[in-house]
């Protein structure tokens, strides 16, 4: 009994000193931030800026991993089945989560697989013409597209993705169609855009900074202070549209020592001047919440997101 009984203490002692030396030790090399757009892309640019302050705030170096595609799925779905040590995570927006979940019944990962860690930004998105676009607003666009259904076409950045129902859900409310023409990437869709192959576009306003197109309206909640006198499509008369939103999370299962230094290194990350400078520079929005909080937004917008699906006849393939 005094054996089992001694056992018993040393095993708990032993348990003890090792979680706290799995406290000290996190991060204990590289943590690599996988981000499901390209390099340049404006979630890009906000992942480079946020690292650099996680980096400082962890004391570990933080590298930023490219793996655009697939709607985003392929990052997220690296993350989702990588070990759970919080050494990788993920930083990017809602969609990759909240919607595409609803459709695909072979992803690896659910939307609750994941440890929210917080939230950093929210982000509008807007629709653009070429200059020398027929189209001066969104009226004009809408209007063409009544007297020529399907014969429109615009881009955006995949199937199912924030903007891309965003902009179905708003030609549902006008009663027109269109085609739409998803990419890969935001150059080759803002290149062509430029060379007229398509009559408009809903990129995120970060991506055509320096580019020559005319935006006509903002998918957002303000206007922004660049596009001066542009208004928003509630401004115009339609419905509000489900929000893009982003920030960080890991796999689900992190030990809850590495998920507590990672929100505390979030919060000193979101204070950071250069943070803020790039959110500003991309004309995001400077959103920060906890994790609880995060969690508890992205399972919301994770159902009203599948209302949505719903309601566009969208099937899980």
């Amino acid at each position: 009994m005094r054996r089992g009984a001694k056992a018993g203490t040393l095993a708990a002692l032993l348990t003890v000193i090792a979680g706290a030396a799995l406290a000290e030790g996190y991060p204990s090399r590289t943590v690599e931030v996988v981000t499901p757009f390209n390099a340049g892309s404006t979630v890009d640019l906000l992942a480079r800026a946020f690292t650099a302050g996680l980096e400082k705030a962890l004391g570990q170096t933080v590298v930023v991993i490219n793996r655009p595609g697939a709607s985003g799925t392929i990052a997220i779905s690296s993350v989702a089945t990588a070990k759970p040590d919080g050494h990788t995570l993920a930083f990017g927006p809602n969609g990759q989560v909240a919607i595409q979940t609803h459709l695909h019944k072979d992803l690896p990962y659910k939307a609750d697989s994941f440890e929210f860690i917080c939230q950093t930004w929210e982000n509008p998105f807007v629709i653009a013409v070429a200059p020398n676009s027929p189209y001066k607003s969104l009226k004009d666009i809408l209007d063409a597209a009544k007297k020529a259904p399907g014969k429109l076409s615009w881009g955006d950045i995949g199937v199912a993705t924030v903007p891309n129902l965003q902009m179905l859900t708003l030609a549902q409310a006008a009663g027109v169609t269109m085609t739409h023409v998803p990419y890969r990437t935001y150059p080759e869709m803002i290149l062509n855009a430029k060379n007229n192959l398509l009559d408009f576009i809903v990129p995120s306003p970060g991506s055509i900074i320096g580019q020559d197109l005319r935006v006509v309206a903002i998918v957002g909640d303000k206007r922004i202070a660049r596009f001066d006198g542009v208004p928003t499509v509630g401004e115009l008369g339609f419905p509000k549209l489900l929000p893009g939103f982003g920030g960080l999370y890991a796999p689900k299962g992190i030990p809850a020592d590495a998920k507590q230094k990672l929100e505390t290194a979030c919060a000193e990350a979101v204070k950071t001047e250069n943070w803020k400078t790039v959110v500003e520079r991309t004309d995001s929005v400077l959103a920060y919440l906890s994790g609880a909080e995060f969690a508890k937004r992205m399972a919301a917008n994770t159902q009203s997101f599948g209302e949505v699906l719903k309601k566009l006849d969208y099937k899980p393939q």
